[in-house]
């Protein structure tokens, strides 16, 4: 039995045309003749369970919500997105391309989730925060602020991603890592805690940061400004290459704490 109907309400969104719905009976916290928000056609919103496209929420192209999902506010899904489970998408989120959305996993504030990225478990992405590539995000992880988790990245466990920080690559976080400021993590990292990674911020006259990290075959990676190298070739290069200019202090300072982070490495 169907549960919703297209009404006569129109708008145009990206040379699209959508179609305000309306419930055909009660199911959920839904009433029979509630309107809800907008779609293209009946393919992006099942027929079946009890997923509801609420308020001026957009679903359009070849995406599609299912089961017991939820897309609201002004939050917009396009592209061939897949929500589905409890998910819920809100706020002004937008959900494209072929990402998915499942379990009980959040996507609020002005967040992106984008190509074929994955959400899931009670995984949360907000803020201005963008989930991209074939990055996951999964169990209870948290990525906020403006932070960016991309590549083949995999975030997992309590990890908690903040600032302008970036993971991409193949980096694994996962544990009760917190990861804030403009710290950058990719290249094979593997970070298990907070005592697997060192964050410099503040170099010199352009104010970037250096961050070291374990790696998953046991060695340190160092990534910085124009750099994402292992901590051998750090050592060997860097400081040398800065030995005349004013951030040659930093990167001094910086083999310091790494030496003093892993003196057996």
């Amino acid at each position: 039995m169907k549960k919703f109907t297209l009404t006569n309400e129109i708008q145009r969104i990206d040379g699209v045309t959508l179609y305000r719905i309306k419930a055909l009976h009660a199911f959920d916290n839904v009433k029979a003749g509630d309107c809800g928000g907008w779609i293209e056609h009946e393919d992006n919103l099942a027929q079946e369970g009890i997923c509801w496209i609420y308020d001026e929420a957009r679903v359009y192209g070849k995406a599609r919500v299912s089961i017991k999902a939820k897309v609201y506010g002004r939050a917009r899904v396009f592209g061939a997105a897949r929500i589905a489970d409890n998910a819920q998408v809100f706020g002004r989120a937008h959900v494209y391309d072929d990402a998915k959305i499942s379990g009980q996993a959040k996507v609020f504030h002005k967040a992106q989730v984008s190509n074929t990225a994955r959400v899931y478990g009670q995984a949360s992405v907000f803020n201005d925060a963008w989930v991209y590539g074939s990055a996951w995000a999964r169990d209870q992880t948290q990525i906020q602020g403006e932070a960016r988790v991309y590549g083949r990245a995999r975030v997992m466990g309590r990890a908690s991603v903040s600032g302008q920080s970036h993971i991409f690559s193949t980096a694994q976080l996962c544990g009760d890592v917190i990861l804030e400021g403009k710290t950058r993590i990719g290249d094979q990292a593997r970070v298990a805690s907070n005592a697997d990674y060192l964050t410099v911020w503040l170099i010199g006259q352009r104010q970037h940061a250096v961050t070291a990290f374990k790696r998953q075959d046991g060695t340190i990676g160092v990534h910085g400004d124009g750099f994402s190298i292992t901590l051998d070739q750090f050592l060997d290069t860097i400081p040398s290459q800065y030995a005349d200019r004013p951030e040659s202090r930093d990167y001094q300072y910086i083999v310091a704490l790494i030496k003093l982070a892993w003196p057996a490495d």
